[in-house]
């Protein structure tokens, strides 16, 4: 199976208000699997004129803010982002529609990618990771958090890397073979 591990960092939780600092895709194959530092990807810091900043992200996002400021060349608009992103899927030879891997990409940053101009057309699945660690007895599902060792740098890039290690685990384990009914 081949997927995108997909991951934004925001300015805060209301998309109708608050803004995509970065943006990265970690394309994967599951059926050929390469080294982690051997997967393409494409990741991008938008730059906006104003921004519109939750007080809790001035702290988290203090240096990615900084990044942004200090390197006005290596910044895109929000407006570039989606057809940037669609050319380099063309160049991976994903067109059409794509399985997506993320630790809150139905609930959270998908409804961020929607408002993005000429952003490629949507997917045909999504792998929340946090349902391939569930465990009945927490009666909750895990953010990435707890799954993987995380350093809380909160950067797009590093989030999706990590969501691929933790697909890869799960997918790429042994298979148990399922047991009938009765046994």
């Amino acid at each position: 199976m081949k997927y995108l591990s997909i991951d934004i960092e925001t300015t805060g939780l209301d998309p109708e208000k608050h803004q995509i600092l970065e943006f990265a895709a970690v394309f994967d194959d599951l059926e050929d699997p390469l080294p982690p530092s051997a997967l393409r990807y494409f990741h991008r810091l938008i730059r906006w004129d104003d921004y519109v900043i939750a007080p809790y992200c001035l702290n988290l996002h203090s240096e990615l803010l900084v990044l942004i400021q200090d390197s006005p060349l290596d910044t895109i608009t929000i407006d570039q982002l989606g057809s940037e992103f669609a050319a380099w899927l063309k160049m991976m030879g994903v067109e059409g529609g794509y399985n997506v891997a993320g630790a809150n990409f139905a609930g959270f940053d998908g409804v961020f990618l929607k408002k993005v101009p000429r952003f490629p057309s949507w997917f045909y699945r999504i792998i929340d990771v946090g349902n391939l660690y569930w465990e009945m007895s927490t009666g909750c599902l895990p953010g990435l958090e707890d799954i993987k060792p995380y350093d809380g740098a909160h950067r797009a890039l590093a989030d999706a890397m990590a969501v691929v290690s933790a697909v890869r685990e799960k997918m790429l384990s042994p298979i148990i073979p399922p047991r009938t009914f009765g046994e």
